[in-house]
């Protein structure tokens, strides 16, 4: 089972990691910003799904 450590440096180390791929991509800080929250949530989404999916093929 992943301790809360584990997700206590995985939420901030997947917003970091949105944040500079999208302000490597664009100028405007609004865009960054905007695009980076839309990618951390979709990620974030994905990681849950997979995440469920594996708990229940392990159950």
């Amino acid at each position: 089972m992943m301790g809360i450590s584990a997700i206590f440096y995985a939420i901030p180390l997947t917003a970091f990691i949105c944040l500079a791929y999208t302000a490597s991509r664009f100028e405007l800080p609004e865009r960054i910003l905007k695009s980076a929250f839309v990618m951390f949530v979709k990620t974030l989404g994905g990681l849950v799904l997979l995440y469920s999916v594996l708990w229940m093929f392990s159950s």
